[in-house]
């Protein structure tokens, strides 16, 4: 009889049949709980399954953001940033014109810096006209410049050696990327024991235009076999600046004499005091491709 009342119980309270002792609000709850399980059990599946979509998307974003990160080679400029040069021609400058009966400045001094030859003589005769002539005040102020490197050394600026070094343990090509004509280039380079770090010569003679025009650097990253935007370039002078950033490389400025000012400062991925402490820059590219930040 009992097992009668149980039946009808559960036909009433819509249990089904086989669940003996529960009442047929009991199933329910049981089977409410049941389907709250299920449904979390597959809530959490789901989130699995989106947790490991979001990281496989966030992988493949990482590699994205370390290759376009990614720099492989360094150009150099010279007078100026590797070598104490471009004080010693300011003074050269100076008594050359001095000699030739003209006053020539800082004014004229800073816009010539990082420019052809050709650039520099058309910037002269509109400061001091025909006479006297820019090719024999050149000439002797690179006399004045030769005997003073014979007699004291090429002045290699603080730091050099050291960031040459970590670059080259660091796998980064290099290249010298200068408005000097290429003879005198590679004997301050000998001179200063550094020439052996360097994979490529990009010297004045070897474009048909000095900076601000990007094709010193443009020929310095095609002997290389490197694209520009994986081409950092290392610079004193504005017009050096200004020739990496049109010609799609990545700006670094060490200055010297002049200092940036804003139309320069929006145009630099970074600006150090000196050649060693700009080993932060490339260390902190480095660790942002290594931690995929």
């Amino acid at each position: 009889m009992r097992e009668f009342w149980d039946w009808a119980d559960r036909q009433l309270r819509g249990a089904p049949e086989g669940c003996s002792g529960q009442t047929g609000e009991e199933y329910r709850r049981r089977k409410q709980q049941k389907q709250q399980k299920e449904t979390g059990e597959a809530a959490e599946a789901a989130t699995e399954d989106t947790d490991e979509k979001e990281s496989g998307y966030m992988a493949e974003h990482m590699d994205r953001h370390r290759e376009e990160d990614r720099i492989e080679a360094v150009i150099f400029d010279m007078d100026g940033l590797m070598f104490d040069t471009e004080r010693l021609y300011a003074d050269c400058w100076i008594q050359a014109g001095r000699e030739f009966g003209v006053e020539i400045g800082e004014e004229y001094l800073s816009k010539v810096r990082g420019s052809s030859a050709k650039e520099a003589g058309e910037i002269f005769r509109r400061f001091f006209g025909e006479q006297p002539d820019f090719w024999e005040v050149r000439k002797r102020r690179t006399e004045l410049a030769k005997q003073a490197v014979r007699e004291r050394g090429v002045p290699v600026k603080p730091g050099l050696e050291k960031l040459l070094l970590y670059l080259k343990k660091h796998g980064y090509r290099i290249a010298l990327g200068t408005s000097t004509e290429s003879g005198r280039a590679l004997m301050y380079l000998e001179h200063a024991g550094v020439k052996g770090y360097f994979d490529a010569f990009a010297c004045g003679e070897m474009v048909e235009k000095g900076k601000p025009d990007p094709g010193i650097f443009l020929l310095a990253a095609r002997l290389l076999g490197c694209a520009p935007e994986r081409c950092a370039v290392l610079e004193d002078s504005f017009n050096g600046i200004r020739a990496a950033k049109a010609g799609g490389f990545i700006p670094v400025m060490i200055p010297d004499i002049t200092q940036p000012d804003g139309e320069i400062e929006k145009l630099l991925a970074g600006r150090y005091e000196s050649l060693d402490a700009a080993i932060e820059f490339f260390a902190a590219r480095e660790g942002r491709i290594q931690d995929g930040i």
